[in-house]
């Protein structure tokens, strides 16, 4: 009988990985810029001014691309009067979804009043007494 013996690699010494300036960069940039998300981003979601809105089901939408896709996923069924092409669709959503004064969503949605009687959906507010 014969011994067969398995040479491992030695792990890896205790040297620190040296990055690049521009992954160093990169990672400041990543951590320090804005993207909109967070709590700090809230309010930017919240105050979204929203200038088209669905005539079948209300729903509001920032743009005439972004109503065009609800429209054609939401409401499979619907076709213009123009027939069933997108030069239809958008004729259709900039005389029928355009609103004049865009839809406030979020915060901006409720005056300042209103925001204190707001009770959260599913949470029960305490009487005083």
């Amino acid at each position: 009988s014969s011994i067969i013996f398995f040479s491992l690699p030695m792990p890896r010494k205790a040297k620190p990985t040296h990055h690049t300036s521009k992954e160093l960069k990169a990672k400041a940039d990543a951590a320090l810029t804005n993207r909109g998300g967070g709590k700090s981003g809230m309010a930017q979601r919240n105050n979204a001014k929203l200038g088209f809105l669905c005539p079948q089901c209300q729903t509001a939408a920032p743009s005439a691309k972004n109503m065009l896709t609800h429209i054609q996923n939401k409401h499979a069924k619907f076709v213009p009067e123009g027939g069933n092409n997108e030069q239809a669709y958008l004729d259709y959503i900039e005389n029928e979804c355009k609103t004049s004064t865009p839809v406030a969503t979020g915060a901006a949605a409720t005056s300042s009043s209103a925001g204190k009687n707001y009770v959260k959906p599913g949470t029960i507010k305490k009487q005083r007494k």
